[in-house]
């Protein structure tokens, strides 16, 4: 990853906003205090490569525009709105890992009670609530700016907290958004090797922030009292190295999380079956949590950014891919060593007997060997690729990325 999430706000006109300059944890008067919620799910085993942001804006001053800032290019439909299966009882008790209330629904948003506390958590339109701006991050590459309209953030009213949930999917230009993969360089030689991956998530990291951003940014400045950064990894995923330790680890229960997973309440019998690739290993969610300084009930420290990385080695098995370079080298070398026979044959036929040194037959028919060997294992590795490819498609769920990205809000 090379650049940062960023979130800010729009103050409305009438609001007395400190702008820019702020002290390092200084709390911005008159602007939105914000606690938010990072899923991060990258794994193929689960089919799922995604990054789930939860919102909790707390009561307190209105605010023009919510803007989020992706440092990747986004359409329309990579996003979809988590607040129809939020709906559903099992996923709101695994998304806040507790028994969660639902008190009241309506169109737009649905209240809920944990204890004392009562949040609303609202629907997004993907086509009425958002848009969405391309930002020119450098030469080659566009960020995107996510941003709630007024429409929307007016409704954030009331004596209680207010919450969205929505996903980003990622596609193969943003899959390494947040990590990356080391593979050794002889892997195709080895029986097994060691894969490495380094995992970062980076909020409102100045320096990263495109420079056309930086004032925006600054002008807007919001209050997070919290962050809860949530890693979801396949327990053959050994953890090597971690920016600090993480609060709390669980299992990820399968029958909580398979309509979570999905994206959409249960609709049909195959929506009741486990989530493709849940079942064959464990997962497990590390949780990191960082908090402001809270005095009297009040925040007096906001956090200023947030980073978090993790180490991740994982040893996979190559032996299909090291038997067939065994043989290939194995069947060239042959083809080699017979080349080079027949070439001295045809050279020095004194050495190999009475052959006419004028007839190449031999030389030729080694030559027609090894080019047929060589096209018959490039052929058979392109062949190999391409049935591996459809195999990862006959496995991925039917609601995966784009279709899964079509439900629509109840």
């Amino acid at each position: 990853m090379t650049g940062t999430l960023a979130i800010w706000h729009e103050p409305i006109e009438e609001q007395s906003v400190r702008r820019g300059n702020l002290a390092p944890g200084e709390v911005a008067a008159d602007c939105p205090t914000i606690e938010l919620h990072i899923n991060l799910w990258r794994d193929s085993g689960l089919h799922a490569d995604f990054v789930d942001v939860g919102i909790k804006i707390k009561k307190g001053p209105r605010l023009k525009r919510l803007l989020l800032f992706v440092p990747a290019q986004l359409q329309t439909d990579q996003l979809l709105d988590l607040s129809s299966v939020l709906k559903h009882g099992t996923s709101l008790n695994a998304v806040f890992n507790d028994l969660v209330e639902i008190t009241d629904r309506s169109e737009q948003y649905f209240d809920t009670r944990l204890g004392r506390a009562v949040t609303r958590i609202h629907s997004i339109d993907l086509e009425k609530d958002i848009t969405l701006e391309p930002v020119e991050i450098d030469v080659l590459e566009i960020g995107t700016v996510i941003s709630f309209n007024r429409e929307f953030c007016d409704r954030f009213q009331g004596e209680h907290d207010h919450y969205i949930r929505f996903r980003i999917y990622l596609t193969a230009a943003s899959r390494h958004l947040f990590s990356s993969e080391i593979i050794p360089n002889e892997w195709f030689l080895l029986p097994s090797f060691q894969n490495t991956e380094l995992t970062e998530f980076r909020l409102n990291e100045r320096r990263t922030i495109p420079p056309s951003l930086i004032k925006w940014f600054e002008n807007g400045p919001i209050n997070i009292s919290t962050v809860h950064y949530f890693l979801i990894r396949d327990l053959r995923h050994e953890l090597m190295m971690q920016h600090r330790d993480f609060r709390k680890i669980r299992v990820l229960e399968p029958s909580l999380w398979r309509h979570y997973l999905r994206g959409r309440p249960p609709e049909t019998k195959f929506d009741l079956e486990p989530y493709p690739g849940f079942g064959d290993n464990g997962f497990v969610i590390y949780h990191w949590k960082e908090s402001g300084k809270v005095e009297n009930g009040k925040l007096a420290e906001r956090l200023e950014d947030f980073n978090a990385f993790a180490k991740f080695r994982m040893y996979r098995p190559n032996l299909v891919t090291y038997a067939y370079m065994v043989t290939i080298i194995g069947a060239v070398g042959s083809a080699f060593y017979t080349l080079a026979v027949e070439m001295w044959r045809w050279a020095y036929p004194g050495l190999f007997g009475t052959q006419d040194p004028s007839s190449p037959s031999g030389l030729t028919n080694s030559i027609i060997i090894l080019a047929s060997l060589i096209v018959f294992f490039v052929a058979l590795w392109a062949l190999l690729t391409n049935i591996k490819v459809a195999f990862r498609r006959l496995r991925a769920p039917r609601d995966t990325f784009f279709r899964g990205s079509k439900s629509k809000v109840n």
